[in-house]
């Protein structure tokens, strides 16, 4: 098998003062990411569909279908994200160490419908308490059943 000396070519390591720093990480940021976003309140705004948002086209501010909070699974909840980006849900994790309550409130404000709560309990059980924001209940899911789950209630069940 071939290694592909060529990977790293964008790699840039900043050693230089803070602003100097901060302009060479957005230019490297621009180049690498597909859309153009902006920051507001520690969450990463999407210009197009703000846009969208703007115009009407669109109803709600949120384009996540789930948000996952971890407390103290930080590890197993980007391996949980990956898992649930890959059958194409859109998944943010709660990455500003908020605690509860202010991460539920945070995803209400955003507009997104399903929270997973996924701490040591969770962990140890393979079951994660899956809240409906929209109803204001909650429910325990199977690990193995979450993807199938939240599909059917986001209504996208495929066949």
């Amino acid at each position: 098998m071939q290694e592909n000396i060529d990977r790293y070519d964008d790699r840039d390591d900043i050693h230089v003062n803070l602003l100097e720093s901060y302009d060479r990480f957005m230019a490297f940021v621009s180049k690498h990411l597909p859309d153009k976003f902006y920051l507001a309140n520690d969450q990463r705004i999407n210009i197009r569909d703000e846009a969208l948002m703007l115009k009407g086209a669109v109803t709600s501010s949120s384009t996540i279908d789930l948000y996952i909070i971890p407390l103290g699974t930080g590890k197993d909840c980007l391996k949980l994200a990956a898992r649930l980006r890959s059958e194409r849900l859109k998944v943010d994790i709660e990455m500003s160490n908020r605690k509860l309550k202010k991460s539920l409130d945070f995803a209400n404000k955003q507009g997104v419908p399903y929270v997973v709560i996924f701490g040591e309990n969770e962990l140890k059980s393979g079951a994660v308490m899956l809240k409906d924001m929209l109803k204001g209940s909650e429910f325990e899911v199977e690990l193995d059943e979450l993807v199938l789950r939240i599909k059917d209630m986001l209504g996208k069940m495929e066949g």
